[in-house]
């Protein structure tokens, strides 16, 4: 597991966060992708899957517990 820190940032009238070209990678994202936001008990999850989707990737199985 990979931890990176980062910080909320102004972004005109909204705020967001910079996320490191590794972390983009290991989602195999890039600018523009649609990205998911759920919350839990345990935090926030951030994944580019919606929690309903029924879609994997072979990415999701580095990121099971």
């Amino acid at each position: 597991m990979n931890t990176f820190k980062t910080a909320p940032i102004p972004l005109g009238d909204s705020v967001g966060i910079i996320l490191p070209d590794e972390a983009l990678a290991r989602m195999n994202l890039k600018v523009g992708d649609t990205m998911f936001l759920t919350t839990s008990a345990d935090g926030l999850l951030l994944s580019p899957f919606a929690p309903t989707s029924d879609a994997t990737s072979p990415a999701d199985d580095e990121f099971a517990p």
